[in-house]
């Protein structure tokens, strides 16, 4: 069985840019999964220091409410952020276009917990987000610009069409008109002779029609002379 053949040109070289871009977009949704993690797992300490605080056991449960919800925050941020670099090495435009988004949020939400600094009540927790914060504004930084360089912009125009030529290519071959008369070999030239004359042909043979029945004379008949003759 044969291997099918791609329709259409085969899409640019991908830049240096683009892989790197790829890499630490995943790369960050490495350090916010870790990040969700760990805030999972210090949710029970974040509890008692909050209900010790307030010396009431019922004044943490706001704050896991919002560390699960941070903590889901983040597994889909790291989770999407795995699926958009996937899209970028492959030149999708729309996934450029989604990790801008993406990279402009994550700058914010990492500005943000390094200004307010709210993981205070657990040393290791609060150590492990500001190094995901710092980590996080970096590389995502440098995503932005790695994707909006030159040759990336390039690189993503060059797939988007080549897939439509592709697309085209493939519908063309799929409906294709079928000829109604065989065609000639390329190269030879087909020459349509003059009709031929027409051929007059004998007449076959046609028997004559019947006569009237042979009827006998009226009247009495003849006599005969001495001569022997009729008289």
């Amino acid at each position: 069985m044969s291997a099918a053949v791609p329709f259409g040109p085969p899409p640019p070289q991908r830049p240096r840019g683009v892989f790197a871009a790829a890499y630490l977009l995943a790369g960050s949704g490495a350090f916010w999964l870790a990040a969700a993690i760990a805030t999972l797992f210090a949710i029970p300490q974040y509890e008692r220091h909050h209900s010790d605080l307030a010396q009431d056991p019922s004044a943490g449960v706001g704050v896991t409410l919002l560390l699960i919800l941070f903590a889901t925050g983040a597994f889909a941020a790291a989770g999407t952020a795995v699926l958009l670099a996937v899209f970028d090495a492959k030149g999708r435009p729309a996934a450029r276009v989604m990790t801008w988004i993406l990279g402009g949020l994550a700058v914010g939400v990492a500005l943000a917990l390094l200004l307010l600094d709210p993981f205070t009540a657990t040393a290791w927790h609060r150590g492990l987000m500001i190094g995901a914060s710092v980590l996080t504004l970096v590389s995502t930084s440098v995503v932005i610009v790695l994707l909006g360089s030159r040759s990336s912009g390039g690189y993503f125009r060059g797939v988007r069409w080549a897939r439509m030529a592709a697309a085209r290519a493939a519908y063309a071959a799929r409906y294709r008109p079928v000829p109604q008369y065989p065609q000639a070999p390329p190269g030879w030239t087909v020459h349509n002779p003059p009709p031929a004359p027409p051929v007059n042909l004998p007449q076959p043979f046609a028997p004559r029609p019947p006569g009237p029945p042979h009827r006998p004379p009226s009247g009495p008949p003849p006599t005969e002379s001495g001569w022997g003759r009729p008289g």
